[in-house]
């Protein structure tokens, strides 16, 4: 066994990097947002809400003990970048991740941490919001262990990173950071003890950001000069990013970490969140829009769905300050394709939407105009394909106005199939007891489940 550093205190501190220059930022038009985050409609499907383990590492008598390793490795982005990392693992034979595994224990219990070092550097731990005893300012060198102990006193969403050593702050923008979930005791449906922090799923929201010159020279990179071209949620850039499921009538807890050096605003566009706590500490709770996340701060929040929602709706989970892009990548005609820290609440359990009835197009009225001396024929098509695959089994029109469904002039096609051409011949006797002018003609068409669909029209 390598030497073995004892520390049994973390300390917090706030990190801040001087940038130089301006951020690029994304400025999208809300009809740009609607664009992009459709709700579709779909029959129930089933599917597992998002829900966190009840607890992580090992427990014995009390003691949960969870270890780490510190590696290096290598991200890959949306738009084929790979960038080298330095992260944790949970075991010798894992891979480096960004961000390091989710460490979930229970208040009351002490939590042991061994870290293994195979970084050339000295790294150490820091837990921000355990209170008790001083940081690690030394650490352990390559192929040492470090072993951190602390009792976790009080549930909540907490950080745990690299510590303050000579080189701990390139190590965190470096990736070695992640999220400590502190339950209470006995409580797994709930962020705190006040029965007003109840939820049916949770989700970590762990808020990253890269640069690739620095990631590519970590050590020799003039920090001033750090700009982040990708955010992250949950070591993702969008459109990688995985979203997070729900069911109708659900209340779900965003557990925020911010890992990066900038405060983030986070929102969910469709939904409202209510605040329940800051750093690992209960608050009255308050309804946001959006809600700001400084730097290595921690947030929990709830947002409920509401039961009437339909199956797959999306709700998209943003950041609210726009920066929506993947260092100003670009789509095929030039416009700029959306990334970052964005993704979707995905209702996996919802209302049925009614599926439409059969979608009428290409109306026409031949011949058009006419003086009413010779009768028109309307046609138009009937098409049931995009309303489940059912046929079209009737058509009927109206002249003037559009009356209640099934209360038409039937038309006639080669019924039942799934798409259909539909005639009708008005005669000039029925023409000539209208008055002269624009005329509208609606059609619409029935399927074989019983559902009319939407009227199409012709002048």
């Amino acid at each position: 066994m390598n030497n073995i550093k004892e520390s049994i205190n973390m300390g917090t501190r706030k990190r801040v990097l001087p940038l130089l220059g301006s951020l690029l930022f994304v400025l999208v038009a809300a009809t740009g947002l609607a664009l992009l985050f459709p709700t579709s409609v779909a029959l129930a499907r089933s599917g597992s809400a998002s829900v966190l383990p009840p607890d992580t590492c090992t427990l014995s008598a009390g003691v949960r003990t969870c270890e780490l390793w510190a590696k290096t490795g290598s991200l890959s982005l949306p738009d084929s970048t790979t960038v080298p990392i330095w992260g944790f693992t949970d075991s010798a034979a894992g891979l480096a991740q960004v961000p390091g595994p989710a460490l979930i224990a229970n208040a009351g219990e002490i939590l042991v941490v061994v870290l293994y070092n195979e970084l050339n550097d000295d790294v150490s731990l820091t837990f921000p919001g355990q209170m008790g005893v001083l940081p690690d300012l030394v650490g352990v060198p390559f192929g040492e262990v470090a072993v951190y102990t602390m009792t976790l006193s009080q549930p909540g969403t907490h950080l745990y990173e690299a510590g303050m050593t000579a080189n701990g702050l390139r190590q965190v923008v470096m990736g070695l950071y992640g999220a400590l979930v502190v339950r209470p005791t006995g409580l797994l449906n709930q962020v705190y003890t006040d029965t007003a922090t109840i939820f049916d799923d949770e989700a970590l929201v762990v808020l990253g950001a890269v640069d690739p010159d620095f990631n590519n020279d970590p050590y020799n990179f003039a920090l001033q000069f750090y700009h982040p071209s990708y955010r992250l949620i949950n070591g993702k850039a969008y459109p990688d990013t995985t979203q997070i499921d729900t069911a109708a009538g659900n209340t779900i807890a965003l557990r925020y970490v911010n890992a990066t050096h900038e405060t983030q605003a986070m929102g969910v566009l469709g939904l409202r969140q209510s605040v329940v706590g800051f750093d690992g500490r209960p608050v009255l709770p308050f309804g946001v829009v959006n809600e700001t996340i400084a730097a290595g701060q921690t947030l929990d929040t709830l947002t409920s769905v509401a039961s009437s929602v339909m199956t797959d709706t999306l709700f998209p989970l943003y950041n609210t300050a726009l920066f929506l892009q993947n260092a100003n990548q670009r789509l095929g005609d030039g416009s700029v394709a959306f990334g970052g820290m964005l993704t979707f609440i995905n209702t996996v359990s919802g209302q049925l939407a009614e599926l439409p009835g059969p979608t009428a197009s290409n109306v026409s009225v031949n011949p058009n105009p006419t003086t009413g001396t010779l009768g028109v024929t309307l046609t138009l098509t009937l098409d049931d394909t995009l309303a489940g695959g059912g046929n079209v089994v009737a058509a009927e029109y109206f002249i003037g106005s559009l009356g209640a469904p099934g209360s038409g002039i039937p038309m006639t096609g080669p019924f039942p199939a799934p798409q259909v051409n539909v005639t009708a011949f008005i005669s000039a006797a029925t023409l000539g007891t209208l008055t002269s002018g624009n005329i509208p003609f609606y059609v619409r068409g029935q399927n074989n489940s019983g559902t009319w669909g939407a009227a199409g029209s012709a002048v």
